[in-house]
């Protein structure tokens, strides 16, 4: 997928959940990128109060939260309520990655498997 009408192309995506959020009154996912385990997603919730994961979430119209998924579970995820809190997460996940000594003890005593690179797909959740 090229980088030229992506915007565009989350808009109308957008669109298109927000109507069918409203219309649901269940939340809608936009998936953004995927590898075999993970899907980085938006979620279009719809008017009210609700919990979604560890996040309550109070609005008189439909809000666009941010999600990483198991692809496996789907009932395994990450709710990132702000482009702030998305910034917080990456740098939480950088000063792992850049602790070398914690990386190696951890590499020795987690369970090893193979993951594929992440490809776009931006595409409404069925």
């Amino acid at each position: 997928m090229s980088e030229t009408g992506v915007k565009e192309q989350l808009e109308k995506a957008i669109k298109q959940a927000v109507e069918e959020a409203k219309k649901t009154g269940r939340p809608q996912g936009i998936e953004l990128m995927r590898n075999e385990h993970y899907a980085f997603q938006l979620l279009i919730t719809p008017p009210g109060e609700v919990p979604y994961g560890a996040v309550t979430v109070k609005r008189e119209h439909p809000s666009v939260l941010m999600s990483i998924r198991s692809t496996r579970l789907w009932r395994n995820n990450l709710t990132i309520p702000s482009f702030e809190h998305f910034v917080a997460l990456k740098q939480l996940i950088e000063a792992i990655d850049n602790d070398k000594e914690l990386m190696e003890a951890v590499r020795e005593v987690v369970t090893p498997t193979t993951v594929s690179a992440p490809i776009r797909t931006i595409k409404i959740n069925k």
